[in-house]
């Protein structure tokens, strides 16, 4: 019997991960980036951010809540608010929150869609036949330190 060549699961087999597919446009151009439903909480229009001096963050006023805010690119009035944890890993899928967290907006961005993605491996979904990387906001958020 002759060994059959493996076949990569088309995009309707493989698992899905759910969330957000981002675009931003930055120094280097045009970006696309996932954000996991299990970190981003939902879409906030219209809310004005205020820069922190002497730092790249921003911060808003939310629900009454004062949050940072992180801008991955230029324009839009969409933020998407996210809530990490220490203990959060970046990917797709990243691990349930468990214990303290934080909140913090992304600005910058525009939601392209929302829902459930097949996944291609750990860090990527595919969407519209292209490789999105998920955002590691924890990593973003490290780089502003």
């Amino acid at each position: 019997m002759a060994d059959q060549p493996e076949q990569s699961p088309s995009s309707s087999q493989r698992s899905k991960a759910h969330g957000l597919v981002l675009e931003y446009r930055d120094a280097l151009g045009l970006n696309r980036a996932f954000i996991s439903a299990r970190i981003a909480i939902r879409v906030v229009r219209g809310t004005a951010v205020t820069p922190v001096p002497n730092s790249a963050l921003g911060m808003a006023l939310i629900d009454g809540q004062v949050v940072p805010v992180v801008a991955l690119g230029e324009g839009t009035s969409q933020l998407v608010l996210c809530e990490l944890s220490e203990e959060s890993t970046p990917g797709v899928d990243p691990a349930a929150t468990k214990g303290a967290t934080e909140t913090v907006a992304v600005s910058g961005v525009s939601v392209l869609e929302s829902g459930a993605f097949p996944r291609l491996d750990a860090m990527s979904v595919e969407f519209r036949g292209e490789a999105v990387q998920a955002l590691d906001l924890g990593l973003v958020l490290q780089a502003l330190e």
